[in-house]
């Protein structure tokens, strides 16, 4: 029991690593090629504030298409895998969700240190937007899962369903980005967004991130894999 414990761990752990490095990754070379490609922001003083504000945006936005990236392989491709080398599909289903919030955690952890580290009265604004961010993240993640357990059980039809929601996911967030302009988003922005109350947000995505996984679950305890 318990080294089928250390397998689990350590399998999923490191996928969740690996999926952490490539948000990070992601989220740096947008800020980067942003930069280098002539983003208005004066001195030192301006640099700093335009990377502490952004990056963590940048970086929700690339878990975001991560998590959409690996939710699916896991249930199209590892689900099987894992299936075949006598892995139980409560163990798999297990794995798969807690790699997916130990990414949305790592995720969220790494805003928080960003915006807590740097100047007060741009953490300030940005703080109060915590509870949106993690429960959109939460959120996408709970129609991410369903969408991968439609795909194993359903197959080209959950493919199908699995492209318009990518395709309209897409369309948003290039609106969203774009909506921004050439400068992305202002200290008026972040001002704006500060105002809100998101407790309900919060309590929304985390419920139903809940319900999916218990949708997971059961819908693979018996399910017949499509290869």
């Amino acid at each position: 029991m318990r080294n089928i414990l250390a397998r689990n761990v350590k399998f999923w752990g490191k996928n969740t690593l690996e999926s952490l490095g490539i948000s990070l990754a992601g989220a740096a070379a947008v800020l980067l090629f942003l930069v280098a490609a002539g983003t208005d922001y004066s001195g030192q003083e301006g640099l700093l504030s335009y990377l502490t504000q952004l990056f963590p945006y940048y970086l929700f936005v690339a878990g975001v298409f991560v998590n959409s990236i690996l939710a699916i392989s896991y249930f199209q491709v590892y689900f099987s895998v894992l299936l075949s080398m006598n892995v139980t599909r409560k163990e798999i289903t297990l794995g798969i969700l807690g790699s997916l919030t130990g990414c949305n955690l790592g995720i969220l952890l790494l805003v928080q240190l960003v915006w807590r580290i740097f100047p007060e009265d741009i953490s300030a604004d940005c703080l109060r937007v915590f509870p949106l961010l993690t429960g959109i993240l939460f959120l996408v993640t709970a129609l991410l899962v369903i969408l991968g357990v439609v795909i194993l059980r359903w197959g080209k039809i959950g493919t199908i369903i699995m492209g318009i929601c990518f395709a309209v996911l897409g369309g948003f967030c290039g609106f969203w980005m774009s909506a921004a302009g050439r400068n992305g988003f202002d200290a008026e922005f972040f001002s704006a967004l500060g105002r809100g109350d998101y407790s309900l947000v919060l309590a929304a995505g985390l419920l139903v991130y809940v319900l999916a996984g218990v949708f997971a679950v059961v819908m693979t305890r018996k399910t017949a894999v499509r290869v």
